[in-house]
């Protein structure tokens, strides 16, 4: 358990600087891209392509760091309604759904990168495979805090009838 809490831990902490490393090289891009345009009547051909992919990244590493916090945008009308053994049915239940969708996602983002990878981008000349690399890894992630929050639920809820 300590082993893959770690691992989570570790993960977003690493993935929050990404996303700031991201962020700001997303606005002196974007800051460059303005002075260019304005300063000498011309823009960076490239900025625009490189901003849309990074603000892909972006979500898709933001994502794992919701499932992380637990604060991504959820319906807890039934969660509030319930107590005792049926809201934990509905938590596994729910759990169950988030790894389904995780592992499929991850599946169909594998296959994606089949196809991406022969792909450039039309400005940059980067491999689309690149850019499509972001969802299986991100799916990885998330399944792995999902793990974590699945663990330590059901750990503090042995601890409680102790």
């Amino acid at each position: 358990m300590k082993i893959i809490l770690s691992v989570s831990n570790l993960l977003d902490s690493v993935i929050k600087k990404i996303i700031s490393i991201l962020l700001m090289i997303m606005t002196v891009v974007l800051f460059s891209q303005i002075i260019a345009r304005y300063a000498m009547g011309t823009g960076l051909s490239w900025s625009e392509e490189l901003v849309r992919y990074m603000c892909v990244w972006i979500i898709f590493l933001g994502a794992t760091c919701a499932t992380k916090d637990g604060s991504q945008i959820s319906v807890t009308a039934l969660d509030e309604m319930l107590k005792g053994i049926p809201k934990k049915i509905l938590s596994i239940i729910q759990m169950i759904f988030a790894v389904v969708y995780g592992v499929l996602l991850s599946w169909i983002g594998f296959g994606a990168l089949e196809f991406a990878k022969f792909q450039k981008s039309p400005n940059m000349g980067v491999s689309m495979g690149l850019v499509y690399s972001v969802i299986p890894i991100a799916m990885i992630i998330m399944l792995i805090h999902l793990v974590t929050i699945f663990l330590q639920k059901n750990i503090a809820a042995e601890e409680a009838h102790e």
